[in-house]
């Protein structure tokens, strides 16, 4: 599930411009690897659990193979997962 905010602002950023315009509605979201960001550029999060569809989200943004050397480094460090930021801009 995509955190509210973003879920709010995807379905009425449909244009390729990237303008927001009036939306009432429904929208299926499922935002993961790939997809082409229109009106959002940064992200605050926390790491989320491995294989979930927040931590799609998160690579949605900086790249699966970024959010695992990140995950790597943080395990190798001993990191308290609860407790870690990760700013995706």
């Amino acid at each position: 599930m995509a955190p509210p905010a973003c879920a709010a602002w995807k379905a009425p950023a449909k244009s390729s411009d990237g303008q927001i315009a009036p939306y009432s509605g429904d929208t299926d979201i499922f935002i993961y690897p790939g997809y082409q960001w229109r009106c959002v550029d940064a992200l605050i999060t926390n790491f989320h659990l491995p294989e979930s569809t927040l931590l799609m989200l998160v690579s949605s943004f900086v790249g699966y193979d970024t959010i695992m050397h990140a995950y790597q480094r943080a395990v190798a460090e001993r990191y308290a997962f609860s407790a870690m930021v990760m700013p995706c801009c």
